[in-house]
């Protein structure tokens, strides 16, 4: 059971489709673009490689999903809503398959429910390590981090020496 990523168009000369397994000859990274950080895209994820996932947006640009903002299974093919995280100085697209101030309040909800199930305190803080917050709360640590920072400001949270605590 194998799947093939291929690119459709009509051929110029008898009008017949074409299929080409040759992607990149149609995805032009150079083409410009009015993509801005926090859009919402559609997003093919097209191969994996040493950084994370290579993906097509919009059907015309790459961009890149980084292993360490992956927290779900992608697989060859599959279709996914996503979100610009940035465009680099190269051009080179950075993409998330969160959005800002809902995935912050989404994940603020999580580690409240959490500090809840805990009777208000986790060992779990800024300082601990990437794996033990993603194995925990299933987010970056960076998401964690402006998360708890969120809740702090709004005097949900305080953040101790060995944990997090619900303010009551």
């Amino acid at each position: 059971d194998q799947s093939y990523l291929v690119y459709l168009y009509l051929d110029k000369h008898d009008g017949r489709i074409v299929a080409s397994s040759k992607i990149d000859k149609f995805i032009d990274d150079d083409a410009p673009h009015n993509f801005t950080p926090q859009q919402q895209v559609n997003l093919l994820i097209a191969n994996s490689t040493e950084l994370g996932f290579k993906a097509i947006i919009n059907n015309s640009h790459w961009g890149v999903l980084y292993k360490n903002d992956v927290f779900q299974k992608l697989s060859f093919g599959q279709s996914k809503k996503g979100f610009i995280k940035r465009v680099r100085e190269d051009g080179k697209i950075d993409l998330s398959l969160q959005g800002g101030k809902e995935t912050r309040d989404k994940y603020a909800k999580i580690i409240l429910n959490h500090l809840e199930k805990q009777q208000g305190f986790s060992p779990v803080h800024d300082k601990s390590s990437p794996e033990i917050i993603a194995d925990t709360f299933g987010m970056s640590k960076g998401s964690f981090k402006k998360a708890i920072g969120g809740l702090y400001k709004e005097r949900l949270i305080s953040i101790e020496k060995d944990g997090i605590r619900l303010v009551k």
